[in-house]
């Protein structure tokens, strides 16, 4: 327990760290044109916002602007929303925030509430038109409308994008993002706003990885020998790699992940309830396989959690025990598939996890010993390649 205490904390401290560091330095612009900067508390919404916490210095406090104060707010990198007045949502007409994911030339533009996602367009100082899709069941059949097609390659042909783009075009920011990127040429600015979208452009990643782990062993065996013995807590350093692979949906939210770490430990003695001995010795390449998450913050700050199955290859691991009243044959370790958990922060190239294993049977083939190995691990990483 004391070594989960630990990990949490450690984490905790890395993060707040980290973001003391990485505040959500930006502005808004205020109904009078006035252009105030400072930090934003949160910039991570899952819908539309229609207010947000903001101050103008790092002493200051938190003050809540609200829709009516604000006509456009960002962050310094670029990630925005702005207002526009009277718009009308379903039956409602009211002031909204919408999310700015280009600009050029046409502006791109998306609203998301409880119901749907909804994406619109602006040619220069043209009116704001929304994009036009929908889904409907006729018959058991379900019947796409992509009428956005059409209004794209009405609105958008140029010599930059030809047809097969417009008919290949999905109802996606990412799809969407993408015609209008080629319409508006090099000069584009394609814009991604808080952590419902993603910041990660590349498609893989590998990292070297290192920290240090914590782990325990519970050994029982058969009545008919003895009690098993009582093995301490002990750690040791880690070393491995990781490689990642982006999943091309929720906006590159998910990954997959394999981490394969080498991981020892030597001479761990226990004693039993008759002061008879054991010692444990093991090496081992483990490799996880799992699915992780990202929440973004800005392009190089993000939280992440992982859930993930993991196989090992041992080396030479053995338990050894001495008895008073005759040996006992040396007992190879093989263990079987795991699960585990994690909880990580990344800053630009830099990445720390805490992951927990809670349990997994390292003597599969002795049907005489039961086991219970557990490890909290702190891992520290560093991307060197991502394309």
């Amino acid at each position: 327990m004391r070594f989960f205490i630990l990990l949490i904390l450690s984490l905790n401290i890395t993060i707040t760290a980290f973001s003391k560091n990485t505040n959500l330095a930006g502005y808004y612009i205020d109904n009078d044109g006035n252009r105030i900067e400072g930090e934003f508390k949160d910039f991570s919404w899952e819908f539309n916002p229609t207010e947000f916490l903001f101050k103008r210095n790092e002493r200051a406090p938190y003050h809540q602007i609200s829709i009516e104060q604000a006509k456009e707010f960002g962050l310094l990198d670029g990630h925005k929303y702005e207002r526009f007045n009277n718009f009308s949502i379903g039956s409602t007409e009211r002031n909204i925030f919408l999310k700015v994911l280009a600009e050029g030339d046409a502006n791109l533009y998306s609203y998301k509430d409880e119901n749907k996602e909804r994406f619109f367009f602006k040619l220069n100082t043209n009116k704001l038109e929304e994009l036009k899709y929908s889904k409907t069941m006729a018959d058991g059949v379900e019947k796409e409308d992509k009428s956005f097609q059409t209004q794209l390659w009405q609105n958008l042909s140029s010599d930059n994008v030809n047809e097969k783009d417009f008919v290949k075009a999905e109802y996606t920011e990412e799809s969407l993002q993408r015609i209008f990127g080629l319409y508006n040429g090099t000069e584009t600015k394609l814009i991604q706003a808080g952590g419902s979208s993603t910041f990660n452009e590349k498609n893989t990643r590998i990292a070297l990885t290192s920290g240090y782990y914590f782990g325990k062993v519970d050994l029982t065996e058969s009545p008919r020998y003895f009690y098993g013995p009582e093995f301490p807590e002990f750690s040791n350093f880690r070393i491995g790699f990781e490689a990642e692979l982006y999943i091309p949906l929720m906006g590159n939210h998910l990954a997959f992940f394999t981490s394969p770490t080498y991981l020892f430990a030597t001479e761990v003695r226990g004693t039993s309830n008759t002061d008879e001995e054991a010692i444990l010795n093991f090496s081992m390449v483990e490799i996880p396989i799992g699915l992780r998450y990202y929440l973004f913050f800005s392009d190089k700050v993000q939280l992440f959690a992982n859930i993930a199955i993991a196989g090992d290859l041992t080396i030479n691991s053995t338990l050894n025990m001495d008895r008073k009243y005759g040996g006992y044959p040396e007992k190879e370790l093989k263990s079987m598939i795991s699960g585990s958990v994690g909880l990580g922060f990344k800053y630009s190239n830099f990445s720390v996890e805490t992951r927990i294993e809670p349990y997994r049977n390292i003597f599969r083939d002795h049907m005489s010993l039961g086991s219970n190995y557990s490890s909290y691990s702190i891992i520290l990483g560093y991307d060197i390649f991502k394309k």
